[in-house]
């Protein structure tokens, strides 16, 4: 009788660690301040280069593979050194390596960068409609 109640302890115990082990939602080492921060620069950036759309669809194509991509540049970070600087000079000025790593790692920072990007694009969708004149119409 002893002996099954260890059983099942140890089988749910098991069970408890096995869910945790592949877990991928951890605690954020970023508070919602700075990553609210953080995506707002992000926009902006892209917002001045016109690279909204771009920004949207990739996003949404690699939304499944955000925290890989995260322990990516985790691993490449010591290969490039200052190559990044280089590659991308305006973003890694206003964004800190680190920061957008730990941003890509949380799936609700993610999501959030995801809707604030679909919110720059509706606000850019709407002034093009407004200041698009129109040419002809069916009547």
């Amino acid at each position: 009788m002893v002996s099954e109640q260890v059983s099942t302890k140890s089988k749910r115990g098991f069970r408890l660690n096995l869910a945790n082990a592949f877990s991928v939602r951890g605690e954020s080492t970023l508070s919602k301040d700075e990553s609210g921060e953080l995506i707002e620069i992000i926009c902006q950036k892209l917002a001045e280069k016109n690279l909204i759309e771009a920004a949207v669809m990739v996003m949404e194509s690699s939304y499944p593979l955000a925290f890989l991509g995260s322990q990516a540049m985790l691993v490449v970070e010591p290969l490039l050194g200052n190559g990044l600087e280089m590659l991308f000079p305006n973003l890694m000025d206003a964004v800190p390596y680190d920061k957008l790593r730990q941003l890509l790692e949380n799936r609700d920072s993610v999501q959030l960068l995801m809707a604030r990007l679909n919110d720059y694009l509706d606000t850019k969708r709407g002034k093009r409609k407004l200041t698009k004149k129109k040419r002809w119409s069916w009547r």
